[in-house]
């Protein structure tokens, strides 16, 4: 499926789960009234349960939008991290060995198993990286939520962080890779807004920032030295 093309899926009670491709998103009206906004390369299990509403997010990030029942919590497991909630909006992304949660509504709780300290409190906002060998953070930092869930208006958008890591970001959600051959470019910072389709914008973008040039490569953008 082409990159950005968003699906909406109605999921009946029964239905155990589903994927996106690279590129692909899917928007999904769960039984219980909560929606599941699901992004590029995900795979994620769903059982709703009598008393708990239970999403296993085994691959890549969703963002949920939970419909309010506080006789059935609606937990996200992301491997030993857990993330609980009744009625709010917040999405969840496998990363890094743990998970990063960003809330956008309301509050969540955060834990790992084993952890022996109390759950994280999250509240709309805020973000933090739950470790799958460390326990959670003391705090919660303040998130720029409307940009770090950009995808799902089909943008990404970069403030600030290294050339490298945009070009990780744009290639989870193209099957045309980009690939950077200048190492110290890659540790450039870059600020903009760009569509998630559209890599080879962002290419120019980095090329012309440091100098250096694109070439295509057996379909993949390279960036290269200009030289």
């Amino acid at each position: 499926m082409a990159a950005g093309l968003c699906a909406v899926v109605l999921m009946p009670p029964a239905f155990s789960g589903f994927r996106t491709e690279v590129g692909e998103q899917r928007r999904v009206a769960l039984e219980d009234g909560s929606v599941a906004m699901i992004n590029t390369d995900s795979s994620v299990g769903v059982r709703l349960a009598k008393h708990q509403r239970r999403i296993t997010l085994r691959r890549g990030e969703a963002w949920f939008q939970v419909a309010k029942d506080h006789a059935r919590p609606f937990v996200v497991d992301a491997g030993p991290v857990h993330v609980r909630a009744t009625g709010t909006a917040f999405s969840v992304r496998r990363q890094g060995g743990g998970a990063r949660v960003v809330v956008t509504e309301g509050t969540v709780l955060a834990w790992r198993d084993g952890a022996l300290v109390p759950p994280l409190a999250i509240s709309a906002g805020h973000e933090a990286f739950i470790a799958e060998n460390a326990p959670p953070p003391p705090a919660a930092k303040p998130s720029r939520t409307d940009d770090v869930l950009a995808w799902r208006r089909g943008e990404i958008v970069l403030d600030g962080g290294t050339i490298a890591s945009a070009v990780e970001e744009f290639n989870r959600y193209n099957t045309r890779k980009i690939v950077l051959r200048d190492p110290a470019a890659g540790q450039r910072t870059i600020v903009g807004y760009f569509l998630i389709d559209q890599p080879q914008q962002f290419a120019l973008a980095a090329a012309r920032m440091t100098g250096n040039k694109i070439v295509e490569t057996n379909g993949d953008i390279v960036i290269e030295h200009s030289q």
